[in-house]
């Protein structure tokens, strides 16, 4: 069985540029696969990472199989922005997919820059762009996608708040649906014409006066047709869950649900081949305790959800205030049973005494969906695991469950943002049970001293408020 050594441990080779064009036709890539060799690549976004000596961000990505390392930013050709601007949280929110159909997966992502036409730093000048992958990895060709400014004059708000990529209007693409904050008001854009080179989208509907998460993208009914998930909450207070199933040609209208959650991502837990939504609730109007909750998919939708919180049966740990159990969510299958499970980050728990050390649980799923059964508690105290857990160091602040060894089975990723402060870095576990650990620094990746916070957000990445 290759190991995340094997994998990853090259990432500090050079990268070969891709040519311009493509010359053969090939099946269209797995999101997170940029030059196409049936491996996913890991990505890991420093929004406030310094350029030039200024917070404007940067995203690293590491190429599988021990293929080497790119640093991208706003100096890539194509992508919109200017490098090294203050506050611009270059890389932040961003996703995958196979946008041109090529056969090597592309990056999107956003950046959510002061816009100094506005005075006073009141308003944003959203971005989004696609940078397009090849054989060496991610191109030098890229493109910023259109994404309306308010008239100049005005103090209009702007913020770009998430992004995710899947076929939303049935066309057998991937579009990009975007979520961003205007005007007291919530909108929706969808991009639907990618793969045809269409960089306009339309508006598809606003939501209340909350704040919005990220997008999520699933076949919740089983019908197949992928569904339209959008999360809003307002900080310790209830938020809302809308859902839009897909119809023919779309999406169907938004039906709204209670008790969302902050943050969100999507498997099948049960193994019923349905999608389910997992959330995260780091916090609750009443309580400050952390859960993770389930909806499981149904004919109709999505059934009422189930939370599991560390006062469950068998989930390992104790309820404790302010430990922000779920902060950080990612589903995948780690254990070849065909059910997807679920890593939760709890970066602010206490371990051992040190504050803010941060844990990470996984939850397995089951034919009833995810159970406390059998779950674990990984922190830098467990054994097998490097590093030992201190004050700060926020191991947990970001999580992802993907197959980066090609083993069919996800491997599990956990960032340590405040490690080594302000480098951070990444653990990869290649088995969790019996861990086997490769961890990767900013040295490695050649961004030490950039303020990188390495594994604060983690591809494919969720909402978390900073």
């Amino acid at each position: 069985m290759k190991t995340a050594l094997a994998v990853l441990s090259a990432a500090a080779c050079a990268v070969a540029l891709p040519p311009a064009a493509h010359a053969e036709r090939r099946a269209p890539a797995a999101p997170g696969d940029f030059n196409g060799d049936g491996l996913r690549d890991l990505a890991a976004e420093s929004p406030v990472g310094l350029i030039r000596g200024r917070s404007g961000g940067f995203v690293s990505v590491v190429l599988s199989g021990g293929r080497g390392h790119q640093t991208i930013t706003q100096d890539w050709p194509g992508v919109a922005g200017e490098a090294g601007h203050s506050s611009c949280r270059f890389g932040w929110p961003a996703d995958s997919a196979d946008f041109d159909r090529d056969g090597y997966a592309d990056l999107a992502l956003g950046s959510r820059c002061d816009d100094p036409d506005q005075g006073g730093g009141i308003a944003y000048a959203p971005s989004v762009s696609i940078i397009y992958g090849g054989p060496g990895g991610l191109s030098r060709r890229a493109v910023e996608l259109a994404y309306a400014v308010p008239d100049r004059e005005t103090t209009a708000f702007q913020a770009l708040m998430g992004l995710t990529a899947g076929d939303v209007t049935g066309d057998g693409d991937p579009d990009l649906v975007v979520t961003g904050w205007e005007e007291n008001r919530s909108v929706l854009r969808i991009y639907d014409g990618l793969a045809g080179g269409r960089l306009t989208a339309r508006i598809s509907g606003t939501h209340l006066a909350y704040g919005v998460s990220g997008p999520l993208i699933g076949d919740f009914n089983g019908d197949g047709r992928n569904d339209l998930a959008t999360l809003t909450h307002r900080y310790q207070k209830a938020g809302i869950l809308q859902l839009r199933l897909g119809v023919p040609g779309g999406l169907g209208p938004a039906r709204t649900l209670p008790a969302p959650g902050v943050t969100g991502a999507v498997g099948d837990v049960n193994g019923d081949g349905r999608d389910d939504l997992v959330t995260g609730v780091p916090y609750s109007p009443r309580k400050v305790v952390g859960g993770v909750r389930v909806f499981l998919g149904t004919r109709t939708g999505l059934a009422k959800p189930r939370t599991l919180t560390r006062a469950a049966k068998g989930v390992p740990g104790t309820p404790r205030k302010g430990d922000l159990f779920g902060w950080t969510l990612s589903v995948g299958d780690l254990n070849g049973d065909g059910r997807d499970d679920v890593a939760a980050g709890a970066a602010t728990d206490k371990v051992g005494g040190h504050a803010d050390a941060g844990t990470v649980t996984v939850l397995y799923g089951s034919k009833k969906g995810l159970t406390g059964t059998g779950a674990r508690r990984i922190t830098q105290a467990t054994g097998g695991v490097p590093g030992s857990p201190e004050r700060g160091d926020r191991f947990g602040s970001a999580v992802s469950l993907t197959d980066l060894t090609g083993d069919g089975r996800a491997d599990l990723t956990v960032g340590s943002s405040g490690e080594d402060n302000p480098e951070g870095r990444l653990w990869i576990f290649t088995d969790v049970r019996r861990p086997r650990v490769t961890t990767l620094s900013t040295t490695l990746l050649g961004v030490h001293g950039r303020q990188a916070y390495l594994g604060r957000i983690l591809l494919p990445a969720v909402f978390a408020p900073s």
